[in-house]
């Protein structure tokens, strides 16, 4: 888990703090045990893309990805719609 909320660190320059708190810790948990560790995985390797576009949710930390996951699954999806369908890095 800590190797996943390391990866939060291209989005969050305060990220370290995030270890500590322990709502951080369940969200990523719960993000794990809803889509594997290898899905939470890709999706914060595809984060800071994601974040880049404009309109995209703004999620710097676990519980925000959390909270806000089906406004950034709806963002995707209107992205893939403009790029053809073309959706990655998303849990399914």
């Amino acid at each position: 888990m800590n190797e996943l909320i390391d990866l939060f660190k291209h989005i969050n320059p305060d990220y370290e703090r995030l270890f500590k708190i322990k709502a951080e810790r369940e969200a990523m948990q719960w993000l794990i045990d809803k889509y594997t560790y290898e899905k939470v995985e890709r999706m914060l390797t595809a984060l800071p893309g994601i974040l880049s576009k404009p309109y995209s949710p703004t999620i710097t930390k676990p519980t925000e990805l959390r909270r806000k996951l089906g406004a950034l699954l709806q963002f995707m999806k209107k992205e893939g719609n403009k790029n053809n369908g073309k959706i990655t890095h998303l849990p399914e």
